[in-house]
């Protein structure tokens, strides 16, 4: 029987096992459900790949039990930000890794930051070992200048560009795996990666990207740059400008589309910051190294 795991802060963990009743009644949200933890793979420093199964906890068993292309939130009860000592429910939100049509599991990219008051859900989840289960919602489908399901964006644009930042990586890599080897991925679709970090110890998933990049050649290809780089690193350094957006991505086209995901200022960096109106978020005006490069906010999407 799997449980739930609520950690008493701060880390290190020192985890107290509930019954799932008790750690699914409110505070947290309505639809929050335990899913199981089925393995933990390292990768990257401090990083895993956690599957979990499909699904939740307590639900009949389906087989074709599938999360499609919506991400999910995660869940624990920690402190409220400023106010060490006062309860708070924290969640956090994970685009998973599978094929949109992957059956029976979804994979999730942790990596586990620092407890701080109002923040460590990442190390929490992270700290979850196989067998125990964790609170996810599962979200609204994200739109994507009108697009919901992945492979009809992999379907729409003939040239993929993504830009990470670190653990931005996560929702990237899923939309290169549906454009290159989904239901709807014809051989067409070409997938351009720039993976921007500090060390290059930090560069999660190398190995996943590096098996992608062999298995498709010239469809998808990956461009490292460090900010910090080591005197033995041999790709490329900087934080990245008009010039490298030119040799690293697809030219600005109708047919093109990049896409943006890491911290905000790292968004806002490359592609303008996102914008609030009326309390809710939104794309915002295309700037940054992207608008410079010659792109337009039609052929840019920032997470």
């Amino acid at each position: 029987k799997a449980t739930v795991s609520v950690l008493n802060w701060p880390l290190p963990r020192t985890a107290v096992m509930r019954s799932l009743a008790h750690a699914l009644t409110p505070p947290f949200p309505k639809g929050v459900r335990p899913f199981q933890l089925l393995s933990k793979k390292p990768a990257g420093a401090n990083s895993y790949v956690m599957r979990f199964a499909l699904p939740a906890v307590g639900e009949p068993a389906d087989p074709a039990a599938s999360l499609g292309s919506h991400g999910v939130k995660y869940f624990v009860n920690g402190e409220k930000e400023g106010a060490p000592g006062v309860p708070a429910v924290l969640q956090k939100s994970y685009s998973p890794l599978q094929l949109a049509s992957q059956q029976g599991y979804f994979d999730l990219l942790v990596k586990a930051y620092e407890y701080r008051p109002g923040g460590g859900v990442a190390a929490h989840l992270a700290n979850l070992n196989v067998g125990e289960a964790g609170a996810f919602k599962v979200k609204n489908l994200r739109d994507i200048h009108g697009i919901h399901a992945l492979g009809a964006l992999v379907t729409k644009y003939k040239h993929i560009g993504l830009i990470a930042g670190g653990s931005g990586l996560a929702p990237l890599y899923q939309i290169a795996r549906e454009a290159l080897d989904g239901a709807g991925a014809a051989g067409r679709t070409t997938v351009s990666l720039l993976f921007v970090n500090r060390h290059e110890e930090d560069i999660l998933m190398r190995d996943a990207l590096d098996a992608l990049v062999r298995a498709h050649g010239p469809r998808f290809t990956v461009t490292h740059s460090l900010t910090a780089a080591g005197p033995g690193w041999a790709g490329g350094t900087g934080r990245g400008g008009p010039a490298l957006a030119m040799a690293a991505l697809p030219p600005p086209g109708d047919d093109t589309l990049v896409l943006v995901c890491g911290t905000d200022g790292f968004v806002a960096t490359w592609a303008g910051a996102k914008e609030k109106v009326d309390g809710v978020k939104t794309q915002g005006p295309l700037r940054g190294f992207l608008k410079d490069a010659g792109y337009t906010g039609a052929m840019v999407y920032k997470y």
